[in-house]
This record gives structure tokens, sequence and C-alpha cells, in this order.
């Protein structure tokens, strides 16, 4: 299976594809969500299960495309399906051009606010969507106007600015959105070269803080059709938790900035060739890898959690996040001549030109402390503990890297969390592929979103405490060291 689908030959002559979610989908026949065939007078499409309609411009070769985009804060990922089949045609990913208006939501609320920041807001992203695109369809040999649909996950500010509508309510209480979601519009504004009769679908969001992102994340993982107690983690800029008791489903947010996807961090990339991905700890040293096998170039999201984790088990990092200097570490002499300087703070070298420093640890506990906090919060809110959980979903496109034992360490889970974790990638990504194989999973998730209810942190009092608490690191217990080993 390829990202969690297995497709099996189902009877002709209408469809071909039969899609079963690992996430416990049922194995009835999928209709896609885009259908082109010929009709009287020329060519029809239908949408959904909507009336067919004429399709001016189409050609007899020409096949139905689908376009599923993962509109993150930070990194932006595009895919190309081909809607008769179902398959995946070509992937294509890169930075959202909008982090340099700022790195987080708020910043970019900001910029959006006024008339001329949201044009640059929005002509920003859709430029950069349409080059992902563009290669997509040159990678596959595929005809731009072939696009018949393209489905948008992303947090709903990023959704407000990619179609040009104010952020400006997201920024203050009662923090309401205007975005019609659940909905189509035209894909022409976009300018992708798409077929003139395409459209943009955008799933429903569940808050002004919950976007599509994390409601079609849901949507895949099963979450709404658990039984028993569930976590659910959108490791991102943002932070989304989701938590289902069986009977309740919560959802919140957290401001948990960049550093998980390489931003921010000093030495800090995207997950690719020169990335540091793992680190782990070979009895006398860190043993590093690097994706591509080359010289490092810095280090990604995964690589950055294993180094934390590593250097909090060998004492490098105490539990208040500070890191040691050559002079006050006893331990292993290679590992000692890893501990310096990096413009006059402490750092460790992990390769060459390549370090830690401790502002990049103040990142990291920034990061999963705003996690963390949030998973306390939810749990409490439902009366519920850690050990009542039978399934932990970690979602995010680094998440396949990840190691569980090194989120335990670092605090960002809580304690015997590990071995009931599950790694799910990038369900954005997944979830729009998936309403794009299936018509009729719109509605069911439109009506499986009303069952959310939002859990606001800014007025619990108890957040602060639990984010101040969640800064700080667990402790080595009993002396036992529990690195990733190589």
């Amino acid at each position: 299976p390829e990202d969690g689908w297995r497709v099996e030959p189902a009877r002709p002559p209408e469809w071909d594809l039969r899609v079963v979610a690992a996430a416990g989908g049922g194995g009835a026949p999928v209709r896609p969500a885009v259908q082109v065939f010929r009709a009287a007078d020329g060519w029809a499409v239908r949408f959904g299960r909507g009336r067919p309609r004429p399709l001016p411009r189409w050609e007899a070769a020409w096949r139905p495309r689908g376009v599923a985009l993962d509109l993150g804060t930070t990194t932006l990922v595009v895919s190309l399906l081909d809607l008769s089949s179902g398959e995946r045609l070509a992937v294509g990913s890169g930075r959202n051009p909008q982090t340099r208006f700022g790195h987080d939501v708020v910043s970019r609320i900001l910029v959006g606010s006024r008339p001329e920041g949201l044009r640059a807001l929005r002509d920003a992203v859709r430029s950069a969507v349409r080059d992902l695109v563009a290669g997509c369809c040159r990678r596959a040999g595929v005809e731009p106007e072939e696009i018949l649909e393209m489905v948008v996950g992303g947090n709903t500010t990023m959704l407000h600015l990619a179609v040009g509508e104010d952020p400006s309510p997201l920024g203050h209480a009662p923090f309401r959105h205007r975005l019609r979601t659940g909905t189509a519009r035209s894909l022409r504004p976009w300018g992708l070269g798409a077929n003139p009769a395409a459209r943009l679908y955008l799933p429903p969001v569940a808050h002004a803080f919950v976007g599509s992102d994390v409601t079609v994340g849901l949507w895949i993982t099963g979450f709404f059709r658990a039984r028993r107690p569930e976590l659910f983690l959108d490791v991102g800029t943002n932070g989304e938790v989701g938590l289902t008791t069986g009977a309740r489903r919560l959802v919140t947010s957290a401001a948990a900035g960049p550093a998980f996807e390489g931003m921010g961090i000093r030495f800090g990339m995207r997950a690719a060739a020169g990335a540091i991905e793992r680190v782990g700890w070979d009895g006398r040293d860190l043993a590093v890898e690097v994706i591509g096998r080359g010289p490092a170039r810095g280090i990604c999201g995964s690589g950055l959690l294993d180094a934390v984790a590593v250097l909090l088990d060998r004492g490098v990092i105490d539990t208040r996040g500070r890191m040691l200097r050559p002079g006050e570490y006893a331990g292993p002499a290679a590992l000692r001549d890893r501990l310096g300087e990096y413009e006059g703070k402490p750092a460790v070298h992990l390769a060459d030109g390549v370090f830690l420093t401790q502002a990049d640890v103040r990142q990291v506990q920034l990061a999963k402390g705003a996690i963390r906090a949030a998973v306390d919060c939810l749990l409490d809110a439902a009366g519920l503990g850690p050990g009542d959980l039978g399934r932990v979903v970690l979602a995010g496109g680094f998440g396949l890297h990840l190691w569980p034992g090194g989120l335990e360490r670092i605090g960002l889970l809580p304690p015997g969390l590990a071995d009931r974790v599950e790694f799910a990638g990038n369900t954005s990504q997944g979830g729009c592929e998936a309403l794009l194989r299936d018509a009729g999973a719109r509605g069911r998730l439109r009506r499986a979103v009303r069952s959310l209810e939002h859990l606001g942190l800014a007025g619990l009092p108890a957040f602060r405490d639990r984010f101040m608490a969640a800064m700080r690191f667990p402790p080595v217990e009993g002396g036992t060291l529990n690195c990733r080993e190589s």
C-alpha cells in the first residue's frame, strides 16, 4: 500500500477503483468526486452527486485530473491525481512564500488585515501553488486543462489568505471566521491553467483555529468512528490536538511555532537532501544520519527532536533546557569534544558546519510545551488520564521519521504513551486526496464536523500553569537512559 491506501479492482463498466483507508474505512466501491462522460451534444461533467453539466472545453484523449493541496503555514504540498483510477501521478512541495511576512498566523493576520497586505499574501501563495502544479503536470505528462478540481486542506487563516478573504476577525475575540467552507467555487482566479470549468473545494473547518487540514485528517484516521478514547496530534506550526472519548469529540490548537518544520532553528531546514533526520547514540558518541547520505547542510524537525532527546539522556541538557559547557560536562570524551559555542552561546557540534544551539533548545521547549499543555487541558476537560488512551495518532509531514520514545523523552507526550503512537503521515494531504476519490465523503465529513467541540485554551486558567510546567524536560528516572541507539 502507498500512504495507507489499498487499490483493488472493482467490477466494470462504470469505475474500476476500490479504495480502503488504512484507518478503517469501508470496502465499498468509491465514486470519484468528478466524472467526465460523453453527452448527446458533446462532453459533460458531474461534480460529486450533482447533475451533469456541459463541459465546453474537453479533448477525447484527456482524463479528469484533480489536485490535492496541503496549504501549510510553513510548507506547501501538492499532489496530482487521475480521478478515473485514483492514482497519484506526481507530488511537489516547497516553502510557503508567505513566511517572509511572518512565521505564525498572528503575524499574517495583521498583514492581511490591510487590503494591500491581503493581496500580497494571496498572490504569493497562489504563485507558489501555480509553480508546484505546473511541475506536477510536466512530470506526469498531463495538460493543465485536464484539471477539474482542487481540494485544499489548511488552517482557517491560510484558507482566508489564499482566497483573498479578510482575516481580521480571526485576530480578536470572539474569533469568528467569514469563510464559507464545505462548498465549492471557481478555480479560475488561481491562474493554474486548469479547465475553465474547474472548481475549488474547501472542506469544512471546525473553528477559527481548527481548519480543514485537521478536519480531513480526523476523517481519514478514523477519529469520528472511534469507540474508545483516542488522541490526534497534528505536530505543525499551529499544533492542533483532537481528543475523542467515544462519546465526545474535543479539538483545540496551540501556537507551537515552526521549529518542528525546521524554521526558526539556526541550522534548520526542510526534510530534504542534506538534512540531519536522525540522531542516535552508538555507545560512545552521537550517530548522525543525513538524508541522501551526503554532507550535512542543516537539521530538519525529526533530527532536531532526536538530538534534544539524546542530549537530555546524556546529561548535556538539563531539565530546565540549559545546555552545559565543556568544563561542566563529565560524560564521554567524544561527546564532550562536541560541546562548545556558536556565536558566543553554548552549542553542540552535530556535523561539519552544523550546530545545535541553546536558542534552538528554547524553541523546542516552547513548541513542545504548547502542544503538551493542550493535550493536558483536553484530557482534563474530558475527565481522562493518559492511561485511558487506546491510541495516539501523530499527523504531520515529518511524523513518519520521528521516534516515539523521543517524543515521550522530551515531554511532548505524557509518560507511557510511546508504544501507543501510530504515525499517519501528512493527513491533510491524504484527506484531500480522499475527498477527490470519493464523491460521498464530503457530505459525511460535513455532518461529522458538526459533532466537534472546540476548547479555547486562552480562557482556561489552567493553561498557563500547564504550559509553564510543560516547558521543562522530564528528568532521567532511576538513571536509565532512553535515547535512540544506533
